[in-house]
Order: C-alpha cells, then structure tokens, then sequence
C-alpha cells in the first residue's frame, strides 16, 4: 500500500524547462496558472451552476437544497458522490453579511463541513465537533465583526463565499424518509442575494474554456482574494496581465500571448488528470492531508478535479485502489476478492464512525448495476461474515457464483473503488493503516 502524504516530487517539475522564448514563457505561465486556480474556477462554477435560476432544479444563495433520494448513476453534478448519507446544499455569500445555520438535536451522524472559495476546509458544524444537542451558528465573512445573536457560535470565512455541504448518515432505502425529516429541520437564515444571472457554464467544460478560463480566474480574485501566502505567485500573474478584476481574453491583444494561453489550458488539464495515475500501484492509497492543503496547490487541484469538496482526515479517511494486488488495472470483466481479517477492519469511531466502498466508474461517477448497489459496508443488509469474523466482498461486473449477498456490481471495464472511513481512529487515521490489496478470484 502507498500512503499519500504529499504530492509526487516528479510532479512538481516545471513543465516547461529552460524555456526562454515569449511563446514558451506564456506557455509555462498558463499552465502553472491553470494548476493553481482550477479548486477556485470549479468551485465557482459549481456554485453558479448549482444557483441558476434558469436551471429546473437551481435553488438560490444562502438557502438549502436537500437531497431527497441516494445517488446513482444518473447523478452527474459532482463527481464521486458518496452513498453514505443523504446531502444538504448551500452556497453562502456572506458579501452583504453574515448567515445564520441553525440545527437542531441530531441523534445519528451528521456533519455541516464549511469551505472557502479555495476548497479550504474552515470548520465543521455536526457530530464529532459540536456534539448532537444541536445549536445556532453565525457564519461571519472577511473584515465583517458579525456581532452573533444571544447563544450563537461565530465561525469566521476568509472569503465571501463558502460551501457549506451537510452529510446525514441514511441506513439505506428504508431510513430514508427518517433522514430527510432531519435534513428538513436545518435551518439558513441571512440576507437575499441575488442568484447569477445565467445560464452558468457546467463545471465538466472548465478544459474547453480556453482563453475565457483566466477571465474566470480574474473574477475568482475579485470577489474572493486569495491568502496572501501566495501573493509571490499572483503578483507573477499581475505582470501578466491576469489579476483580479481583469479581463485577459479581451486585455490581453498579442496573438502569441492568447495562443499559448488558450493551448495551456487544455495541456494543464490533461496533464492534471493523468497526475498520480502514470505509476500502478498495487493496493491502496490515501492521504491524510485532504481538505486544508496549505501551499500544495498541486493536491488541491488534484482532488478539486477527482473528489471536490473532500472532507479532512479527523472527519473521513477516503483509501483509493485502481489497481489489484499485482498492480494490474482493476477491470470488471475480472472478479476480485477483498478479504478482511476479523481483525483487519477499518478503524473507526464505535459510537457514530461507519465505512463502505462505492464503486465508480472511469470518469468517478456511480455505475449502473442490476441490484441497484453503488456502495457495500459495515450497514449494508444482509452482508455476511465468514465464523471467524472476517469479511469477504466480492467484486466484478457478473454477480459471483456464491450469489449477491457479498457482492459490489463493477462496470465491464476499468473502474476504481473508494472506501469511506468516517471518524477514522487509530492507525487509520494516523495515515498507518493498511486495506488489504484486492486479488484476482
């Protein structure tokens, strides 16, 4: 198993060496401007797309939208969506001051995970932080004292807007009534924002921007300015003419310069989503240092593209395999078994922690199968385990001779599985624990 504590040192190589020309320096720039802004790009068009109001199902600012039903395969918003519990939406813009996220006794897991504009991971309203008495919480922005309301908690954002993504644990199909009734008794309060005025472009095009995609940026900048850890980096862009409240397609007029921009755009793209995937690595890997990256713009962007909005490692724990225990690609015309030693489950949280394993398919969403199954674990019915109290999942894209008791549906060809660790402990959450490797029936 490899554990990812830190991006590959390989892919942190400038991609464009000892470059001297105008076209290659304009190449090099775009490209490293594209790997840094992308978490704030997607977001913001996650955001803008979510609050359309021009789309059936858009909902608008500093409300909450809930899901009513788990996620399937037709599910295509957000890629690597969990089937753990039910989601509670909101897009906060505190510009025109604070909101206030009311929540009442929860007696199940829940979590509310607050984000920035920058994917950051600020805060944590919900089981393991604020226990399950409930309680009301001000949502504070930038410059802004937010003088709280009798009883309330501030919890202060360094930008204007934040994400704020409630999970509610659901036992499957027949609790899901009892978990939306939860998700109903959330409460947002704060001032009307206007929505966006739409259509918003759909976070799955940010590659085919093109030159459009720095005037995105440009605006991610203005209305939510970035920590000054980076201000070296973005005052390179300033000189560049790409800096909050510009408008690069339009300003910036040399043909080289808008070529080589326009073309980096694409490249940085597709050399982010081959990042991490050049090497087979048989097992599992993960890391503990999801949701706050710091200065690794690298892994934010990395994870921006493969599992936005992923939570800290106090909170989950998501181990990753692609490849089976001879560092083959996992494939579903094969079948596998993942075995567990009695002993060899993963460590979580006896009051409230839980885990599965979805299977996702080759762009990370949920894969169509006959039993309606994305996801198998410690919750699922019926699962069973052998007399000495280990546990055999079986995986494959024909259900296994034994039948489907144990069995996790793969599409027919290359696929990956995530397990959902929540409130990981021990060597788990340390970064130590090993998930044994899948292996070829």
């Amino acid at each position: 198993m490899t554990v990812d504590h830190s991006a590959p040192r390989d892919a942190r190589r400038d991609p464009i060496d000892g470059a001297a020309d105008a076209a290659a320096r304009w190449a090099r720039l775009g490209f490293r401007a594209y790997l840094w802004g992308y978490p704030a790009v997607i977001t913001a068009r996650t955001r803008d797309y979510a609050t359309d109001p021009t789309r059936r199902d858009g909902f608008p600012p500093n409300t909450f939208s809930h899901s009513a039903a788990l996620y399937t395969h037709e599910d295509r918003l957000i890629v690597k969506p969990n089937n753990d519990t039910v989601y509670s939406w909101a897009w906060v813009d505190l510009s025109a001051g604070p909101v206030t996220l009311t929540v009442p006794p929860v007696q199940r897991y829940h979590s509310f995970q607050l984000m920035d504009a920058y994917t950051n991971t600020i805060g944590y309203v919900g089981t393991r932080t604020t226990g399950s008495g409930g309680g009301e919480y001000l949502v504070v922005g930038p410059g802004d004292e937010g003088a709280p309301s009798s009883g309330a908690t501030v919890l202060r954002s360094p930008t204007a807007h934040v994400w704020l993504l409630g999970r509610t644990l659901v036992d499957g199909p027949d609790d899901l009534a009892a978990a939306t009734a939860i998700e109903e008794s959330y409460r947002l309060t704060g001032p009307h924002v206007a929505p966006p005025s739409g259509p918003a472009p759909s976070p799955h095009t940010v590659r085919e921007a093109g030159l459009g995609y720095f005037d995105e940026l440009c605006a991610v900048l203005a209305s939510d300015p970035p920590p000054a850890r980076d201000a070296e980096f973005l005052a390179e862009l300033a000189g560049f003419g790409i800096a909050a409240g510009r408008v690069p397609s339009v300003e910036i007029t040399d043909p080289v310069a808008r070529e080589m921009l326009g073309a980096a755009v694409g490249a940085a793209h597709d050399w982010l989503e081959s990042y991490g995937g050049a090497t087979t690595r048989p097992g599992w890997s993960y890391s503990t240092r999801l949701g706050d990256y710091g200065a690794d713009s690298l892994l934010r962007a990395a994870i921006a593209l493969r599992g936005l909005g992923a939570v800290t490692a106090d909170e989950a724990v998501y181990p990753t395999s692609k490849y089976d225990a001879d560092g083959e690609r996992l494939v579903g015309s094969n079948e596998y078994v993942l075995r567990f030693a009695a002993d060899e489950l993963p460590p979580v949280d006896d009051g409230h922690g839980f885990w599965s394993i979805t299977m996702y398919d080759e762009e990370n969403f949920l894969v169509e199968n006959p039993i309606d199954r994305y996801s198998i674990g410690d919750r699922t019915p019926g699962v069973v385990r052998g007399a000495d109290g280990s546990l055999e999942i079986r995986i494959s894209a024909t259900p296994p001779a034994d039948g489907t008791a144990n069995w996790l549906p793969a599409p027919e060809g290359p696929f990956e599985v995530t397990m959902r660790c929540y409130l990981p402990t021990g060597t788990l959450l340390a970064g130590d624990y090993v998930v044994p490797a899948l292996r070829r029936a």
